[in-house]
């Protein structure tokens, strides 16, 4: 499929890369700068047997999962640690003094954000002998008062959620109301996901979402995620609901956290698939009582996921990658519903409508003859002087609109309405009583990719960079972010978000430790239309202005007696928004306590192609065909609400509307109107 529209320039990419690379080599140099958004804190105090606190003791860190020592840190004169800017894993913290046996903690437990305190005890003793103690599985948070609950890879392999996205695992935490997301299935991309949801009472919109500490979140969308990471790529899913730290910096409501899985120090991988198909499915107890097929839905979610060291498994190495590829597709059956518009009409033949339909068939007037007095008996205002029309006729049949007038009259049918409103090409005949009902797919395709590098230069600094890219190509049936009654003109949504993340840790001293992030998120926008939109051959009413690209058809609005409505919409639009983030951020152990000071510079740069409906926009309500008129059976003066579709093929709209943007300097853009209005008979 081709994309058109307006692109970022090339050497505007190649910028933004060069300047990801300059300050990642900057942060290498001078690492300066944190307790982390995602990281977590071990601290503690070490004491003798007699309570007496031990300075100057060598605590040790080490992870677990790569068997690497990742910090080596002393108590300071009060006898206090803090160890701060680890990775979400499990550790183990050694403590050991000359005079002293050593003492250890296994299995310690970091999540996002979680601040782990280790006591240690030491009593005298030589190296030979050693204290060993494994971490309760159940550590109870003591240091601040940051309301959170966290799910592990464990737990999310574990839990259901319907259409594999992680949105629906924030819903589980107390204080979460998402109506709309409880057993409903929620599509596996970003912008169009539902995200509704409210914490403690906040906006939705207050809600902020991370990846590895790097905002996932698009501004100028109103509340839009950027990538959606596989759930079996996440180690850790956290919502920190009330009372977040002052380093988040923004967000009134809720904080969402992923952080995703690193390489451990031996291999490890999977192949996945995931697939939901009608023929799997139980059937939908109404549908099963109406005698219908079930729904239409084929979903596979498919891929692998590796991970391991850089260099011989089980070995002291120094870096590890962990890596995604996953597949999802989605086929969904979708039905829609609208007023029908019977074939007859649309010939301009409003002399009958389908038997039983239980469609309305008002009288159409011809309002271009002249007009006779006459008075109307009102029920309510007794006799009222009227003007009475003609009723619009062809070979001596009321009700059908000629293709050329009758003597004294200018109405008759217009060759582009005609065109426009042929039966099945804009609007569709009932099949269902006053109902068209049928049924469309809506194909979701998406291609992820996640790499994951970590890499320890020694027991005081480590790196870790992320990139992660989701491609997606939707088909929105009905159109996105317009109203037309049948899915005669779809919507193709593009989009290729991006996130690029470097960060680095750095221990400057036993007691002052830096961290440095330099991230760089893209989420390029394209809507294009697809289907029923162009002008057909033969249609020739030219718009106010030159500008209407793809020479779109005109929206039209058709009012009673069955209101109908098309809309080919605004596209093909473009919307880029670029973000950089630079956050840097300093941890000070200081006595017993523990400063945190830093800075986070978040810069967006959004670019939008305006769009607006230049194409032109017709309003059909009836007043051309409406009025009173002498009932030719009765002889009574009868008041009619006349036909609005009568009106769209006499060509008489009540109002015209249309729109041109121009750019006359690089920030000054001028939207200009035109508009036009009819009332009456």
């Amino acid at each position: 499929m081709k994309k058109c529209g307006v692109a970022m320039e090339p050497y505007r990419v190649r910028a933004i890369k060069l300047a990801l690379a300059g300050m990642a080599f900057v942060c290498l140099l001078n690492p300066a700068g944190i307790r982390a958004q995602e990281n977590g804190t071990i601290l503690g105090t070490v004491t003798d047997q007699n309570g007496a606190i031990v300075p100057h003791v060598v605590i040790t860190v080490t992870n677990q999962a790569t068997s690497e020592i990742v910090r080596t840190t002393f108590t300071n004169t009060e006898g206090n640690y803090v160890v701060a800017g680890l990775p979400i894993s499990t550790f183990t913290v050694r403590a050991e003094m000359r005079g002293f046996a050593p003492s250890t903690r296994t299995d310690l437990v970091i999540n996002v954000r979680s601040q782990v305190r280790v006591d240690f005890q030491l009593t005298v003793g030589v190296v030979a002998q050693e204290v060993k103690v494994t971490a309760a599985a159940v550590q109870l948070q003591t240091t601040n008062a940051e309301l959170s609950q966290v799910d592990t890879a464990k737990h999310i392999e574990a839990i259901d959620t319907n259409g594999r996205n992680f949105i629906q695992l924030a819903n589980l935490v107390p204080g979460a109301v998402g109506p709309s997301l409880v057993g409903s299935f929620n599509t596996p991309v970003g912008v169009t996901a539902n995200a509704g949801i409210n914490f403690n009472g906040e906006r939705q919109s207050h809600n902020v979402f991370s990846v590895d500490g790097q905002e996932n979140y698009d501004r100028g969308c109103g509340g839009c995620i950027e990538v959606v990471p596989d759930q079996d790529a996440i180690q850790e899913f956290k919502v920190l609901s009330s009372n977040a730290g002052q380093d988040l910096g923004f967000g009134s409501a809720a904080h969402i956290q992923l952080e995703i899985r690193s390489g451990t120090n031996t291999f490890h991988g999977e192949v996945f698939e995931f697939n939901r198909n009608r023929a799997l499915e139980t059937q939908p107890y109404f549908t099963n009582l109406a005698g219908l097929k079930r729904p239409y839905e084929n979903y596979n979610n498919f891929g692998f996921n590796f991970g391991g060291p850089i260099g011989r498994p089980g070995k002291e190495n120094k870096t590890f990658f962990f890596t995604t590829i996953d597949w999802r597709r989605l086929l969904q059956a979708t039905t829609f519903s609208g007023n029908g518009t019977p074939t007859n009409w649309a010939t301009g033949d409003f002399s009958s409508v389908p038997a039983g339909s239980g469609i309305e068939n008002p009288a159409i007037l011809d309002h271009s003859q002249a007009g006779t007095a006459c008075t109307y008996n009102d029920p309510v205002k007794g006799p009222t002087p009227e003007t009475c029309y003609p009723i619009i006729s062809s070979g001596g049949i009321n009700n059908v609109i000629p293709t050329a007038p009758n003597p004294g009259s200018t109405y008759k049918l217009e060759p582009n309405a005609l065109l426009l409103g042929k039966s099945g090409f804009l609007f569709l005949p009932p099949n269902s009583g006053t109902q068209a009902i049928g049924g469309v797919t809506a194909p979701v395709d998406v291609n992820e990719q996640i790499v994951r590098i970590d890499h320890q230069f020694s027991d005081k600094t480590s790196i870790m960079f992320h990139y992660i890219r989701n491609g997606i190509t939707q088909v929105v049936p009905r159109g996105l972010w317009q109203s037309s009654t049948f899915p005669v003109v779809a919507t193709d949504f593009l989009n290729e978000p991006e996130s690029v993340l470097m960060k680095v840790t750095h221990s400057i001293s036993p007691t002052l430790l830096s961290e440095s992030v330099i991230g760089f998120n893209r989420q390029p926008l394209t809507l294009l239309d697809r289907g029923t939109f162009s002008k057909p051959s033969g249609y020739n009413v030219q718009e106010i202005f030159a500008e209407n690209p793809q020479q779109r058809m005109p929206t039209i609005s058709i009012g009673n007696p069955q209101p109908v409505s098309y809309t080919a919409a605004s596209w093909p639009w473009t919307n880029v928004l670029n973000t950089w983030t630079w956050r840097e951020t300093l941890t000070k152990v200081a006595g017993s306590h523990s400063l945190n000071f830093g800075f986070e510079d978040l810069h967006y740069l959004k670019e939008q192609l305006l769009f607006g409906l230049t194409q032109g926009s017709y309003n059909f309500d009836g007043s051309a065909t409406s009025g009173f008129y002498t009932d030719p059976v009765s002889g009574a003066v009868t008041p009619t609400t006349g036909n609005a579709f009568a009106d769209f093929l006499l060509g008489n709209p009540q109002s015209y509307s249309e729109e041109q943007t121009q750019t006359l300097q690089p920030m000054l853009t001028i939207t200009l109107g035109s508009g036009s209005e009819t009332t009456g008979r």
